[in-house]
């Protein structure tokens, strides 16, 4: 938008120009995961605010922002100098949510993946977030497949995603946000921002490369406490990932291959290394055990106070699970 000749005759309008008080960037999170890699425009966003008056405002949101390299390269696209801008976090925990890290024992190429096929047996809807449109497709071929017979599957599993037409992925939005449509979504990052579907009870990531990524995708999942009491997170990393993610002693150290489409985090490498994944994530964001109210007219934070961490930790770190195998198998071919 900030590239259109339209927005460029906006800004040069004096009118507007009067008008303008702040400049508000939301999302700022994806400047660094998405501005280094095929988003590289939005390194420029920062550059706009050299076109304003000095007194205009620019500010940025995101729920998903780790400490360290995350905030330095956010800061740096936006011009924020250190000792120049005011920083304000509050907690991002959801302690309600049940994370499960499971490993994939099928490679990505694979066209099989029993490990996910008890998705079709789980109660309430369901988003599958998947690394590709390729890999989202095979996986809707795969789930079609294992009961052919079904005459609704093909209303109930769907695609959302930018290859679809925009009629298309509003009919999968609209059968998700409804009681008696989508059953499970398989979508790319394209569903993983700005969507407040309130009663999504089952969250299922596979592949994911950075912690910001995985936990603002995870927050799709039980938005509203009173309509889902259980929602459930579950992260499939490749078996080749979670390999290399096992600490290796010194002596044995090797060097990696350096690819780079394989790497994970080292925020998302240090939760699924933690003893407990919840407690890791909370140091991730600086999470703490209590933040004040943002003001005390605050309605928000009145009718939705955070919430407390249960007595004990059910993440699979804590609770190891023995990896859940469906019973929905495939039909025999005819």
């Amino acid at each position: 938008m900030l590239s259109t000749p339209g927005f460029r005759s906006l800004i040069a309008s004096k009118i507007f120009q009067t008008r303008l008080f702040a400049i508000g960037v939301d999302e700022v999170h994806l400047l660094s995961s998405w501005g280094l890699d095929f988003r590289p425009a939005y390194q420029q966003i920062g550059y706009i605010r050299k076109r304003f008056r000095d007194d205009v405002v620019m500010f940025g949101l995101s729920a998903t922002l780790q400490k360290g390299k995350q905030m330095e390269t956010v800061c740096k696209f936006l011009g924020f100098q250190v000792g120049r801008f005011k920083f304000i976090r509050c907690s991002n925990a959801r302690p309600d949510i049940h994370l499960i890290f499971r490993t994939l024992r099928t490679t990505l190429a694979s066209e099989d993946f029993p490990d996910l096929a008890w998705i079709l047996t789980e109660p309430g809807k369901c988003i599958i977030f998947a690394s590709g449109i390729h890999l989202g497709f095979k996986l809707l071929i795969y789930l079609w497949n294992l009961q052919p017979e079904n005459p609704v599957h093909r209303r109930c599993i769907r695609m959302y995603n930018s290859l679809n037409s925009v009629e298309f992925n509003r009919q999968t939005f609209e059968l998700l946000d409804g009681n008696s449509g989508a059953h499970v979504v398989i979508a790319t990052d394209k569903l993983s921002v700005g969507v407040d579907i309130q009663d999504i009870r089952t969250i299922m990531i596979l592949d994911p490369k950075t912690l910001d990524d995985l936990w603002q995708k995870a927050g799709r999942v039980g938005r509203d406490r009173s309509m889902v009491k259980d929602p459930k997170v579950v992260v499939y990393i490749p078996r080749t990932s979670m390999e290399r993610q096992q600490p290796v002693p010194k002596n044995n150290a090797k060097k990696t291959d350096g690819n780079k489409s394989d790497s994970i985090d080292k925020g998302l490498q240090a939760v699924i290394n933690a003893a407990c994944h919840v407690s890791e994530i909370d140091a991730q964001y600086d999470n703490q055990a209590s933040y004040p109210p943002c003001s005390p007219a605050c309605s928000t934070c009145a009718s939705r106070p955070p919430l407390s961490p249960p007595p004990s930790c059910t993440c699979s770190g804590c609770v190891p699970e023995r990896q859940a195998m469906s019973s929905v198998q495939p039909k025999a071919p005819r």
